[in-house]
């Protein structure tokens, strides 16, 4: 999230107290799950570093030393204020009687709302049969026409509900949705959220790696390679072969290469001699073994 953007979510009111002002519930929803998350992250960190600490206790103060307890007291200070704003977050659904993302509540609320757009898309379905036929004549030059089961997926629930029109993707939304998305601190919104899961902006993706600047895809050879001759490999190792810094493209590439190696129609699936890609836990983080 841009600072610029958090300075606007989030005050303080005359008592010095942090006030969280979304834009709406979906918002507000949206970086509950966020602030969760990296208050889970920053605790797993500080906890490591503090274990590191005390491996080091006893031994003559070294440089090592010195900048481990600095990177603690920097995660400290980054929690304490993660934490104060996941605390307004929280206070702004208590004091609306809004259920929390997975709470009992939300939970049921979600349930009733799956009924009603499944109502809602029965009722459409002879129009989107129509809307299917028509669909095929309407394509123009670089974009993308989505059959109408798939306009209705990528929808959220409220347009379903509603009745809102959903933005018309293009080639270029996809690929300047993936650089936006490169940026760790970009916090997508619920649309782009809901694109992130459809087939033809997945199509995209793996083109926008494939280009000639990024080529992720090839590295994939090198990666199994070093695989073949020391049969497990960190995943910062993954990442640094790669040279890719954002967590979603990571991620997602680490289930493409998987795929490439473990799948019969994986294009690495001959190379690994059908040996598997696993991700197993040790105490100094995750590793690739190939076995």
């Amino acid at each position: 999230m841009k600072r610029e953007e958090a300075d606007i979510l989030f005050k303080r009111d005359s008592d010095d107290k942090l006030i969280f002002n979304p834009i709406d519930e979906s918002q507000a929803k949206f970086l509950f799950i966020q602030y969760k998350d990296r208050l889970r992250f920053l605790r797993e960190e500080k906890a490591s570093l503090e274990e590191t600490g005390d491996l080091l206790l006893g031994k003559v103060e070294t440089e090592a030393q010195i900048s481990n307890m600095i990177k603690i007291e920097i995660f400290k200070r980054h929690l304490e204020s993660e934490r104060e704003r996941f605390e307004s977050i929280r206070n702004w659904f208590t004091q609306r009687n809004i259920n929390e993302p997975g709470s009992p509540g939300e939970k049921l609320e979600k349930q009733q709302q799956k009924k009603r757009i499944d109502k809602y898309i029965k009722m459409v379905r002879q129009k989107v049969k129509k809307e299917i036929v028509s669909a095929k004549g309407e394509k123009n030059e670089g974009e993308i026409i989505v059959s109408s089961k798939d306009k209705i997926k990528d929808k959220t629930p409220e347009e379903l509900i509603k009745g809102e029109k959903s933005k018309r993707w293009t080639n270029k939304d996809d690929f300047q949705l993936c650089d936006l998305l490169s940026n760790n601190k970009y916090v997508p919104t619920p649309e782009e959220e809901s694109r992130k899961k459809n087939k033809t902006f997945l199509s995209n993706r793996t083109k926008w790696w494939d280009r000639p600047k990024r080529k992720y895809r090839e590295k994939f050879v090198n990666i199994i390679e070093e695989l073949e001759s020391q049969i497990q490999m960190e995943l910062t190792e993954f990442r640094k072969i790669l040279n890719v810094k954002s967590d979603y493209h990571r991620k997602a590439l680490l289930n493409a290469f998987k795929y490439a190696v473990n799948h019969p129609d994986g294009n690495l699936y001959e190379k690994a001699n059908k040996k598997k890609v696993s991700i197993k836990n040790t105490r100094k983080g995750k590793i690739l073994l190939l076995n």
